[in-house]
């Protein structure tokens, strides 16, 4: 039977071997277990230290510091990097994991006593291709001064409101714990959390969409759009951008990928202005285009105009609101066409982890 655990003084609990080789195992099975799993977007490294923030303050290791140790930031790291290969990973403080291309968890999000954290995370500057995340602390600290007493006076009051969506535009914030436990039935308040929702990650705008008007069948659909980025952080996972022809009943009839598109380059702004509330740094328009091919021939129906239409529903919005784009089905023309609205899953927001 394998020794457990060393129980005597805090040095020897938190910094034996044994210790250090159960987690490697432990995180040996999470990549198992988690890194194809699509519900999962990332992982926050956790597992050392109190409350698994590698930190045991108020206690000291034998260096005098409350910090997880080296020996452990390399055996964690290696270890995280071997089972997420297809997961990004979180770790608690700027300073440790120096040599790893971890995101960054800021625990004490937006607290006034604890803004080296956030200033750490900007020094890091990893935003672009690592997830950045945090929790509203409102158990210590002088959250009155800011971020607030709770989740409902931050989300309500606009100087705690717009000082944590200064820190998620900063940082390039995708999530946000804690502060989700707020009042929805609020009106003040859920109009806060709304705000800041449309703040939290990645937000694709549309500026401009083009599509053929008739198409044959077996014929090419030309379809191009201008998207921008208009939140805080990139995407980070290569999603397909996806063209749908839909049935009456909503149906998938067809579908088609525009290639070459990543949609991890459509980035955000960068150095964000307080006084101006602006990036000065604005984000680039990104345009996609493609020919899409075979589409298939409309089936038989009572009119022209109840055969499918052609939707656009890649991830995207229109005035702050998911996209598609509805056009003619094949083989017919619609003198008139028109937007619809449907509501895509989000990976960034106001989480409850």
């Amino acid at each position: 039977m394998a020794p457990g655990v060393p129980s005597g003084d805090l040095a020897t609990r938190w910094t034996t071997n044994i210790l250090k080789d159960r987690l490697v195992a432990f995180i040996q099975k999470l990549g198992q277990a988690w890194d194809n799993d699509p519900r999962v977007a990332y992982v926050e490294l956790g597992l050392w230290g109190n409350w698994g923030e590698h930190h045991i303050y108020p206690d000291q290791l034998a260096d005098e510091t409350d910090r997880i140790p080296l020996s452990f930031q390399t055996a964690l790291g290696d270890a995280a990097e071997q089972a997420f290969q297809n997961k990004k990973v979180q770790v608690r403080y700027p300073d440790t994991f120096q040599n790893y291309d971890f995101g960054l968890l800021w625990d004490s999000f937006a607290l006034i006593d604890d803004l080296e954290g956030g200033e750490g995370i900007v020094a890091r500057d990893n935003w672009r291709t690592q997830v950045n995340g945090g929790e509203v602390a409102y158990d210590w600290g002088q959250k009155h001064i800011q971020p607030g007493d709770s989740p409902d006076d931050t989300l309500s009051d606009i100087k705690h409101l717009n000082y944590v969506i200064d820190w998620i535009k900063k940082t390039h914030t995708t999530s946000l714990g804690w502060i989700d436990l707020y009042d929805a039935q609020n009106p003040a308040v859920s109009q806060g959390a709304a705000l800041m929702q449309k703040e939290l990650g990645y937000r694709f705008v549309i500026n401009q969409a083009t599509f053929s008007e008739n198409v044959q069948p077996g014929k090419k659909m030309k379809v191009s759009f201008q998207v921008v980025n208009k939140g805080s952080s990139p995407f980070y996972y290569n999603w397909p951008v996806e063209v749908s022809l839909l049935r009456s009943d909503r149906t998938v009839a067809w579908k088609g990928i525009f290639n070459n598109v990543d949609i991890r380059n459509w980035m955000p702004g960068d150095d964000w202005n307080s006084s101006t509330r602006q990036y000065d740094q604005t984000p680039s328009d990104q345009q996609v285009s493609g020919n899409l091919i075979s589409l298939p021939t409309c089936q038989r129906v009572l009119t022209p105009w109840r055969c499918p239409f052609l939707i656009l529903t890649a991830i995207v919005r229109v005035q702050d609101l998911p996209m598609q784009i509805i056009i003619p089905a094949a083989g017919h023309r619609l003198e008139k066409w028109a937007l619809a609205w449907i509501l895509l899953t989000r990976t960034s927001g106001l989480s409850t982890a």
